[in-house]
């Protein structure tokens, strides 16, 4: 339409739905990962970028009010295409992104919140180096375009890839991940998680490559931090094996039973005294109902370590484990008797244990996390769970209280050879040892479990190994990860198992009633 002072184009009314449609749609999709829903996000973010064809105005000619406004769309565009990004990473879609990833940083070289995201996919991918690489480019590239170093931000997360933090496992958005790295290097600055380098922090002026290997960077930490109040450290003679473990007892009356808690590979009896918030640690809840719980590091970790260290196959790390009860119950109180708490490939030790010649006193067992179908390859899970990487020990980081990841130095330990053989033969050893088990057993699989199958039949199955214990139940904890111990619904979980060691014991008690009417 012409005016006296030029000309207005009227834009069709197809034209302005269609963007209207796409704020719409972006919006849209920014509530739904701020309410946790990122496959939604994804998919009406992918939906929302399909209505651009080709670059903004492409056929217009352009002076420079246009060109300003093409700017402007195209940076909408780019947003909606982070967030989408954003959105996929928090699904865990890692190596698929890489080249998308690749391309857009390419495009927008300076644009740290795609190098963010680009290390966060390699890193997760198992391509460390490239990812460290990257960073050591964009921190060369913007210090000599702009004259500035990397934002604090992007130096944590190169300094949490440097010492292989475990936050990084998590499956999350870039934001998310961004929050737990800040958090664990605001416990203390150069925190379990993270080990600041030199210069303060940040990259030398002029990297040479020998400086930028991993070992370089990273501070030696000690392997036991100070345990929760009331809990302290003992050891355990396992027929001539020394087994460090924790210990805490009830103060104000004798102890009702003994709860012996086992840990899951790659960690130690610390998984069981969570930090990160008073109501997350086994030790001290059990301690204060009456318990006493005594977390044991299992042989080749810790203390056993120097004597065996390729660690014990399971079969044998189950008969340690009984002589380290004997040896306990030889210099404790254990009223009414023993009642295992295990984790993971400490579930199948418990299990192991308590086959075939059970420890005197055994109550029964509660395992979390350690089923008998693999959700994986079998032959893949030794390499999933290297360097503590693998997205399936955690799941969302919102389960997980401030300061769970800084902690990690204290109960992170390097997996025996000899255990790590074992790992694709879990399941066959859980089958061999589940017949001959002759106590109650509860099996609980946390709602984001991502090891281990938890379909309807494979439970039933599950159930039906246990052909020779009185009582098997297999529960379900919501709002948790693997790591069930170490999450905000620990306590939940734990008092769940005690509970369960009270049916135990009323079952011990019945039963010891019954046999006494039938004697008389």
């Amino acid at each position: 339409m012409t005016y006296d002072r030029g000309y207005l184009f009227s834009a069709p009314q197809s034209m302005r739905k269609d963007f209207e449609e796409f704020t719409r749609s972006v919006e849209t999709g920014h509530q739904y990962m701020r309410n946790g829903r990122n496959a939604e996000a994804a998919e009406l973010l992918g939906e929302a970028l399909a209505l651009w064809r080709g670059d903004v105005l492409v056929d217009v000619r352009r002076g420079s009010v246009l060109d300003a406004y093409a700017v402007k769309l195209e940076e909408v565009r780019l947003s909606a295409r982070i967030l989408r990004l954003d959105a996929c990473l928090g699904q865990g879609s890692d190596l698929h992104l890489i080249p998308e990833l690749n391309a857009l940083a390419g495009l927008h070289p300076l644009n740290e919140t795609l190098q963010y995201q680009r290390m966060i996919a390699l890193y997760r991918s198992g391509q460390v180096a490239e990812a460290l690489a990257g960073y050591r480019a964009f921190y060369a590239q913007v210090m000599e375009q702009v004259g500035i170093e990397p934002s604090a931000h992007l130096r944590d997360l190169q300094s949490a890839i440097l010492n292989s933090a475990p936050v990084l496992s998590a499956v999350a958005t870039s934001e998310e991940i961004r929050r737990g790295v800040s958090d664990d290097e605001g416990n203390g600055g150069a925190g379990p998680a993270t080990a600041r380098i030199p210069s303060g922090g940040h990259l030398p002026r002029s990297p040479s490559p020998a400086r930028w290997r991993p070992k370089a960077a990273k501070v030696i930490l000690p392997s036991q931090a100070s345990p929760s109040r009331g809990v302290r450290r003992i050891t355990l003679d396992a027929a001539g094996i020394p087994l460090s473990a924790l210990i805490s007892e009830p103060v104000e009356a004798p102890t009702r039973a003994v709860v012996v808690a086992v840990h899951n590979s790659g960690t130690n009896a610390d998984y069981f005294d969570g930090r990160a918030h008073p109501q997350l640690s086994l030790l001290t809840l059990g301690a204060a109902l009456g318990y006493t719980v005594v977390a044991v590091d299992r042989p080749g970790y810790r203390l056993s370590a120097t004597q065996l260290p390729h660690g014990l196959g399971l079969l044998d790390q189950g008969a340690a484990l009984r002589a380290a009860l004997d040896d306990f119950s030889s210099r404790f109180a254990t009223g009414c008797g023993f009642f295992l708490l295990a984790h993971s490939y400490g579930g199948n030790v418990a299990l192991a244990a308590a086959a075939d010649h059970t420890p005197p006193g055994l109550l029964g067992l509660d395992i979390s996390g350690c089923g008998h179908e693999y959700a994986v390859d079998p032959h893949e899970v030794s390499v999933l769970l290297d360097r503590g990487r693998s997205a399936k020990n955690w799941g969302p980081l919102s389960l997980y209280p401030p300061g769970t990841f800084s902690g990690a130095r204290s109960r992170a330990e390097d997996m025996p050879a000899r255990e790590r053989a074992e790992l694709a033969s879990r399941p066959g050893l859980f089958r061999s040892v589940a017949p001959r088990v002759r106590v109650p057993v509860r099996l609980t699989f946390a709602e984001h479990e991502a090891w281990w199958r938890q379909d309807g039949d494979t439970l039933a199955d599950l159930a039906a190994q246990f052909v020779a214990a009185p009582r098997v139940t297999v529960d379900r904890q919501p709002d948790a990860g693997h790591n069930i111990s170490l999450g905000w619904a620990a306590r939940s979980y734990h008092l769940r198992a005690l509970a369960f060691l009270e049916s135990c014991l009323v079952l011990r008690e019945t039963t010891h009633a019954e046999r006494s009417a039938t004697v008389s």
